[in-house]
């Protein structure tokens, strides 16, 4: 069993086809089939009823076990990639009017370098420190 023949098998109880599967795993519906074969012969038992392109009851408990296996691997990644390089992404801050022209022009520093148009959210250039670009 590994790691590409759960995810095919997760593809096709998302996609409910082999070919759709196959498309948003951009390989070939052969490639589609073969994986879920190899892992129906390794558990010996029938994980997708083909006459009627549904899991079975044991299907259902792999692709449930398998999105547990995937969220995991995903988590791992992260935490990884967390120790050894910076976090990145967006933050989004938000404060009333009058509480962003007392704070944002004190900590401003703590904004240095980031992109943007800080202090321009969606109730436009009056909120949160209006067009603040640094301390």
């Amino acid at each position: 069993m590994d790691v590409r023949q759960l995810q095919t098998l997760v593809a096709v109880a998302e996609h409910r086809t082999f070919s759709a599967a196959a498309r948003a795993l951009h390989t070939v519906q052969s490639n589609v089939s073969t994986h879920i074969a190899k892992l129906e012969r390794e558990l010996g038992v029938t994980l997708i009823d083909r006459s009627i392109g549904k899991l079975t009851p044991e299907g259902e408990i792999v692709v449930a076990r398998a999105r547990r296996i995937a969220s995991e691997m995903e988590a791992l990644t992260a935490d990884v990639a967390s120790m050894t390089s910076e976090v990145s992404g967006h933050v989004h801050v938000g404060m009333i009017g009058t509480t962003g022209r007392w704070i944002t022009p004190q900590r401003g520093d703590i904004f240095q370098g980031v992109g943007g148009a800080f202090g321009q959210g969606a109730g436009g250039p009056d909120h949160a420190g209006a067009h603040h670009q640094g301390a």
